[in-house]
């Protein structure tokens, strides 16, 4: 088996418009440029695999197959590609299931300019493939996040590291934590990748390849670690989590050859929920905007106005969704199972909450989100029964994320 990497930069054009907060917002600056990094592994079946990871909040299905049209254009063969995002909320607006984004010009001529970034990388990385060997070692993260929805609970703080030692001896870090790039909020018009970009700098003092997987993050973020939103909190957490990785890096075994990877996509269908009418979920809307502004007035503690504002943003989100009028009820859910000799990685779609992983995680599986393409939050029925933010800005049904995470475990025991 051989291994290869590349990376091309893919900052957009200022004053393109910014995703990750409502409303929109036009950028007016560059922190860090948005990075566009790839792995290609040419396996023991003589398949041709890609994994393809951005600085966005998130990617759709369309983008794959557009990069699969440009390296057939250019008789280049792959298998398989398995795409990801790093989600940061300081980027351009993420793709959407149309053949172009709602958007000018600009925006078709961005996606464009990532279809062909993607491509180049792509073909760079097969011809610089060479033998390796690899290792993996598990971490955790701490002072850096907490549960978003309440600190007290439970937060996921685990971290996984894959180091590759290739024959030139250089050598690339893969490594996975859950985390929302949310420490630049909705004041700020600077394109970022956020702390994901302190990260990849710290390390790249130690390794000539970086590439960084958002394990599940939906009920996860610095929300209330963060002390203020700035490029210098930016650089304090990602400080702390680049320590981290570092420090996981450490308790590395011995190197080994690859003897086997396997690369399964399996699509379930997953339920809608049935959403309110227009009238009721505008009245909602302007109850808890009018409940918002009392505590506003009221100067009550950070935390509940932290939790009023999140769930007023929510139903402002399901107002936006009753005025849809989706068509279908029934959506496509991609999930891929990446079988790295008897590791096993599980990729999954949306915002994934940690909850739902738990039974799933363990010394030799590991869960990366926000894969293949970006569809709303994957939430657990509590937050469904609590109306939390997430639960409110989620298409699928209460319990439907639980069912399909039952199909998952059936899947990696077979």
């Amino acid at each position: 088996m051989k291994i290869g990497f590349s990376n091309r930069v893919i900052t957009p054009p200022l004053g393109t418009e910014m995703v990750g907060y409502t409303p929109a917002r036009k950028s007016t600056g560059i922190d860090r440029d948005l990075m566009l990094k790839v792995l290609t592994l040419h396996d023991q079946d003589q398949k041709q695999n890609v994994w393809l990871t951005v600085d966005m909040l998130g990617l759709d299905v369309f983008f794959r197959e557009q990069v699969l049209e440009y390296l057939k254009a250019e008789n280049i063969h792959v298998d398989n590609i398995q795409m990801f995002s790093t989600h940061t909320h300081s980027g351009p607006i993420c793709l959407n299931a149309k053949k172009y984004p709602e958007a000018d010009e600009d925006a078709k001529a961005y996606f464009d300019f990532l279809v062909s970034q993607a491509k180049d990388a792509i073909i760079e990385s097969i011809a610089l493939q060479q033998n390796f060997q690899y290792r993996i070692a598990n971490g955790t993260m701490a002072n850096f996040q907490t549960n978003r929805i309440d600190p007290k609970r439970k937060a996921q703080d685990e971290l996984r590291v894959l180091e590759v030692l290739l024959e030139n001896n250089e050598k690339a870090l893969l490594y996975s934590f859950s985390g929302h790039p949310t420490i630049l909020d909705a004041s700020s018009t600077l394109i970022s990748p956020d702390y994901v970009g302190v990260v990849a700098e710290v390390l790249s003092d130690y390794y000539e390849h970086t590439m960084f997987f958002n394990a599940p993050c939906g009920d996860m973020s610095t929300r209330y670690t963060k002390k203020e939103s700035s490029l210098s909190e930016v650089e304090r957490l990602g400080s702390i989590a680049a320590k981290h990785v570092l420090e996981t890096t450490k308790r590395f075994e011995d190197y080994k050859e690859l003897k086997h990877y396997a690369n399964d996509t399996h699509i379930f269908k997953i339920k809608l929920k049935d959403f309110d009418t227009v009238e009721y979920a505008q009245n909602i809307y302007d109850v808890t905007n009018f409940a918002y502004r009392e505590a506003l007035e009221a100067n009550t503690d950070k935390i509940t106005l932290r939790q009023l504002r999140a769930k007023l943003e929510g139903h402002m989100i399901s107002l936006y969704h009753s005025k849809q009028n989706y068509e279908y009820t029934e959506y496509p859910y991609e999930v891929g199972i990446i079988q790295l000799d008897e590791f096993k990685i599980v990729t999954l779609s949306s915002e994934v909450f940690t909850s739902l992983v738990r039974p799933i995680n363990n010394k030799t599986t590991w869960t990366i989100s926000l894969a293949h393409q970006y569809r709303t939050y994957l939430c657990d029925e509590e937050a469904h029964e609590d109306f939390t933010y997430e639960g409110l800005a989620s298409i699928y049904k209460k319990g439907e994320a639980e069912k399909l995470m039952q199909k998952i475990q059936k899947l990696l025991k077979a």
